[in-house]
């Protein structure tokens, strides 16, 4: 198994009297899981409200682990009712508040022209 620091500690999110932070998990049934999203918490009772899985990663059968990924910035979205997710890969996940439907934005990658190695 990989060994990996833990993931990175940021503020989270509050607004209307909820708190919004990351959660992760990981399975040791076969097959071996982890995940990660998003929790909600009244912040007056500390009381879970609910929580949304934005990626589930699978271990193979290899018995090579595929390392977590970890979020790194919970904010509030461009539209209201959104919370706007970033993972420490530059994937921007798009939590819809109410209907807690999530849209993946994937980061552009620069591919070099045709013919070029740079």
């Amino acid at each position: 198994m990989t060994s990996r620091a833990p993931p990175p500690r940021f503020e989270p999110c509050a607004f209307e009297g909820v708190r919004y932070e990351a959660e992760y998990a990981t399975t040791n049934q076969a097959p071996r899981t982890r995940s990660g999203g998003v929790v909600a918490h009244d912040e007056a009772s500390g009381r879970k409200l609910w929580s949304v899985t934005l990626w589930t990663t699978v271990d193979d059968d290899s018995g090579l682990s595929i390392p977590p990924r970890y979020l790194q910035r919970i904010t509030r979205g461009a539209s209201v009712g959104e919370l706007r997710v970033e993972d420490e890969h530059g994937v921007v996940y798009h939590l819809d508040l109410a209907s807690r439907a999530v849209r993946r934005e994937e980061r552009a990658t620069r591919r070099p022209a045709p013919g070029r190695s740079d």
